[in-house]
């Protein structure tokens, strides 16, 4: 209806209601008719029947059947009389006229009064007789008659019966009903005529105009309308014809403004032509600069740190001499002054990094508590110095096992905790960490960092999370800085799909907070130590609110019960009425402050403890408060420093109740361990470095270590003398004059004989843009380090590189093969079986592996897909280079040629997805070390080559490397 024409929608509002109107007064007329008709014949029927019944009395009292017989025959000639009977006073039939009558059904006696039977094609009447004119029948006699007149009088005489036909009634109502339908039909037709006829004077000037209209809609302006109409529509015909004038007129001017407008745009063009040259040449000195911005940052991260490599290292050094009360202060100062530049340096690099994009995050297990507990431990000393309460609030539904960046969490949280204490002069400062959101294994925490200090205003809290910018910026700001903490952290958080802010308020501290998205580990194999401290009751004491909530949270974890005191008056009283009432504490936790120190009160009342309850004690101490751990030892009482550590205290609680004969012997262990370092095996070390201090520092450290030291002023320097004696280790400097370290690296692995693949060679770089430790390591480098180091790294470094049992046999270590298993022995005497089962063996499991994987692809570039392509495409653009030299090496027999040149298709195989490729390649190489035979060695190869045409072929059939 809604696509109805308008001649449809005025026919229709005209003709419907007509319809209406005459479908119901016809219908209405129709059935008076048709009732009228059916009236009629029962009218009829009953005036014959009552005009029968005095007809024939006569015959009924005389007995005179003729007579009754033509009585019934005369009511035959009356119209739509069928059939006609009389019965006598008995209801026995006398005489009967016409067809039969259907019969009815049985009854008793015939009725008192008329009756009148409707059948489906006839009527049928019944009415009684009496001798209602008994006078005109004297002559008769009462003897003919057989009774008198009182009893004629009074009974009835017989009955009468007519059946009347309906069928000139049915055919009289169908006459009615075809007469009535056509004169209604005909009056709609003749009123749908005239309809027709008026309503197109109204549509056919519509029409026109719409046709117009839409001719004008289609751009032919010179469209006019003259439809000889009246009224509104000529008003809107003129109207249209106005408009189409009009917009002739404004088609005329528009077109000359853009002939116009074309002209200028094209002399435009033309510039910005000129000016799109320009800034061609604009940018290429762009990205240029960007890149002498790039390599200064990396030069000056080089210079800078070279130097401070050398002071920090000799500090520290010095710090272990003996020294005065002055020079100790005045190396300290040197140390923290050397530290603060050196985090400068570190947040100026970072966030280089981070506005360049070049920032990549980890993906690595973490422990979120232990990584928020190991930051207030470092920020301890600095906090408790000035008298702050350090407290990490962990709450229980967050998750202990996580997958991110512990690295970047704890310098956002390093950062925030730092800025906390930098404000505050009194009072505390409190990280609290809790869970925002749970979906599948992804969950949003919310860390919060609050803090009692000097608080912000709204306009310094606008000027937060800026680049080199503070909220006090005038030149008698009482806190110095950079201005760059927050907003690494601001980015930081980010890329972490996170989000940062601020609430504060002048004076009253502030509430910094970030959120992230971490991944919930879902590694099942962790197995659980069953919680032996359960159903344990401690009674726990310290005068900080919070403080003692979070001890309080922290062993409730290990479904421990706990009452919280801050009086130790009534923490007596309680540990007191506990015993008495048989339901003792296990064990009583002190968080003791420098008041409590001061005090004797605190020794006093752990002797009650002990002596009176046998109650076990922790005491919970400032980091700055050291020289009162003595005095607690004495009263044979474990002491742990705050902010607590959960772990810590866990394995604390367990030798106070399981193996307290243990504590003070542990408590010795560790002091002896942070006064003692357990020296290394001895082995002989390369350090490579061009700055003379710096290598002066590194010898130091390393003899320090108990190793012996060989030095090298440049990268040629050091392959000299590694030739000549072949060392154990090599701490290899990058930017060096002559010859730097990659070039050196490089030059050394390309040496002829195998022992100078196996040497780890450990990279010591000052720089620190993203990707350096990557192209080390495909350089050939097995690890790296960043200046300044420290002699816990180099320690840890030497550990990790040198096999403990035979320092002295760098020709039985593969350093840098990762896969082979550490001291498997294989006799180079083996049997040719056993070389055909060790080849079965490697290529089933490579059978099993894929020829390229895509996610390991991904996964291998930190999945960054651009950077995952264009690894796969050097590795397939480099077998036509190093393809062809196995080949030879295999053909001549030059097992060290092969060996080189498998070995440097292997390495490219590390850092790709092939990991069929790389069994293969891994088996090979092995293969050709243990000298095995030439028919194994051929079989490798056969292998090797077939993967390598697979490779090929994948990439030629595979669309992901366009």
């Amino acid at each position: 209806m809604k696509n109805w024409g308008l001649q449809s929608r005025i026919l229709l509002i005209t003709l419907l209601p007509l319809i209406a109107i005459s479908c119901v007064l016809g219908g209405y007329f129709i059935k008076v008719r048709l009732d009228d008709l059916d009236t009629l014949v029962e009218q009829r029927g009953l005036a014959t029947i009552r005009q029968l019944a005095p007809a024939c009395e006569y015959g009924l009292v005389s007995g005179n059947k003729e007579v009754l017989q033509k009585v019934a025959n005369s009511t035959l000639n009356e119209l739509d009389v069928r059939s006609a009977k009389i019965y006598d006073r008995f209801q026995s039939e006398l005489v009967h006229s016409g067809p039969d009558m259907k019969a009815l059904d049985e009854r008793e006696e015939l009725p008192n009064e008329i009756q009148i039977l409707h059948f489906e094609n006839s009527i049928r009447l019944i009415t009684p007789i009496f001798a209602q004119n008994l006078a005109s029948y004297e002559h008769l006699g009462v003897s003919s008659i057989g009774r008198n007149q009182d009893e004629l009088f009074s009974e009835k005489i017989g009955w009468a019966e007519l059946e009347l036909s309906l069928t000139n009634t049915e055919l009289k109502k169908y006459q009615a009903l075809l007469t009535s339908c056509f004169f209604l039909f005909s009056g709609i037709l003749v009123c749908t005529i005239i309809t027709i006829r008026f309503s197109r004077e109204i549509t056919t000037p519509l029409i026109k105009l719409t046709q117009a209209v839409e001719s004008i809609k289609q751009g032919n302006l010179e469209v006019r309308i003259n439809s000889e109409s009246g009224g509104e529509l000529r008003i809107l015909e003129s109207g249209i014809n106005s408009m189409a004038s009009s917009l002739k007129t404004a088609y005329d001017e528009m077109q000359q403004s853009i002939d116009q407008a074309t002209e200028d745009y094209r002399q435009t063009l033309e510039q910005i032509e000129i000016q799109n040259v320009e800034l061609n040449l604009t940018r290429r000195e762009a990205l240029k600069a960007s890149q002498i911005k790039s390599e200064f940052l990396a030069n000056m991260s080089h210079e800078i740190r070279t130097p401070l490599n050398g002071i920090i290292g000799f500090t520290n050094l010095i710090l272990k001499t003996q020294l005065t009360a002055r020079q100790l202060d005045y190396i300290n100062t040197i140390k923290k002054s050397s530290e603060g530049l050196l985090a400068i340096i570190n947040d100026v690099l970072d966030f280089s990094k981070i506005e360049a994009g070049k920032l990549v995050l980890d993906k690595t297990p973490m422990n979120l508590r232990d990584l928020v507990e190991d930051v207030l431990t470092m920020m301890a000393p600095a906090g408790q110095d000035k008298g702050l309460e350090l407290v990490s609030l962990v709450y229980s539904d967050v998750p202990a096992d996580l997958i991110g960046d512990p690295l970047r969490l704890k310098q956002i949280i390093t950062n925030l905790v730092n800025n906390a204490i930098k404000f505050t002069n009194k009072g505390s400062v409190i990280v609290r960490t809790m869970l925002e959101e749970q979906k599948q294994n992804t969950v949003t925490l919310k860390i919060s960092v609050t803090d009692t200090g000097i608080g912000m205003t709204e306009d310094q809290q606008q000027e937060l999370f800026r680049a080199f910018t503070q909220a006090d910026t005038s030149t008698t700001r009482q806190y110095g800085g950079t201005g760059l903490g927050l907003v690494i952290s601001k980015k930081l958080v980010e890329h972490m799909g996170g989000d940062i802010g601020v609430e504060s308020s002048l004076n009253q501290g502030s509430t910094f907070w970030f959120t992230v998205k971490i991944q919930k580990s879902d590694d099942t194999d962790t197995i659980h130590e069953i919680n032996r401290l359960m159903e344990k009751k401690a009674l726990i004491f310290d005068t900080h609110p919070t403080a003692r909530l979070a001890l309080s949270h922290c062993i409730q974890q290990w479904e421990m019960e706990a009452d919280e005191v801050d009086d130790l008056q009534i923490l007596e009283e309680l540990a007191l009425q506990a015993d008495e009432s048989h339901a003792p504490f296990d064990i009583v936790i002190l968080g003791v402050g420098q008041e409590q120190l001061e005090s004797q009160y605190i020794l006093e009342t752990i002797r009650k403890l002990q002596d009176q309850l046998s109650l076990p004690v922790i005491v919970l101490i400032n980091t700055t408060d050291q020289q009162a751990v003595q005095r607690f030892q004495l009263l044979n009482v474990s002491c742990l420093t705050k902010p607590i550590i959960s772990a810590k205290l866990h394995e604390t609680l367990i030798n106070q109740f399981y193996y307290p004969e243990n504590i003070n012997k542990h408590n010795l262990q560790q002091q002896t361990k942070q006064l003692t370092t357990i020296p290394q095996q001895a082995i002989e070390i390369l350090a490579v470095d061009d700055n003379e201090a710096n290598l002066k520092l590194l010898r130091t450290l390393l003899e320090g270590l108990g190793h012996k030291v060989i030095e090298a002023s440049n990268g040629a320097e050091a392959v000299k003398k590694i030739q000549q004696t072949l060392p154990d280790l090599v701490f290899m400097d990058i930017q060096m004059p002559v010859m730097d370290g990659v070039e050196a690296t490089k030059t050394i692995r390309s040496l002829d004989e195998r022992r100078f693949l196996q040497v780890p060679i450990i990279a010591l770089t000052a720089h620190a843009l993203s990707g350096e430790k990557e192209a080390l390591i495909q350089a050939g480098l097995n690890d790296y380090l960043t200046k300044p180091v420290s002699e816990e790294q180099l320690s840890a470094t030497i550990a990790k590189w040198v096999d403990k049992g035979s320092p002295n046999s760098p020709s039985e270590r593969l350093i840098h093969l990762p896969q082979e298993s550490e001291g498997s022995e294989r006799a180079t005497s083996e049997t040719e079986n056993n070389d055909h089962a060790a080849k079965n063996s490697a290529l089933e499991d490579s059978n099993q592996l894929e020829t390229v994987c895509i996610d390991e692809c991904l996964k291998l570039a930190a999945n960054k897909e651009d950077l995952a392509k264009d690894m796969l495409s050097m590795l397939l653009s480099s077998f036509d280079r190093d393809i062809p030299p196995i080949t030879e090496a295999l053909t001549s027999g030059a097992r060290n040629d092969l060996l080189n040149s498998v070995h440097k298709v292997h390495g490219g195989t590390r850092y790709t997805g092939v990991p069929k490729l790389r069994n293969i390649c891994h088996a090979f190489e092995s293969a050709i070390k243990e000298d095995a035979s030439d028919e194994l060695i051929a079989e490798f190869y056969n292998a090797f080559t077939k993967e390598v045409d697979a490779i090929k072929a994948w990439s030629e059939s595979s669309d992901w490397l366009s």
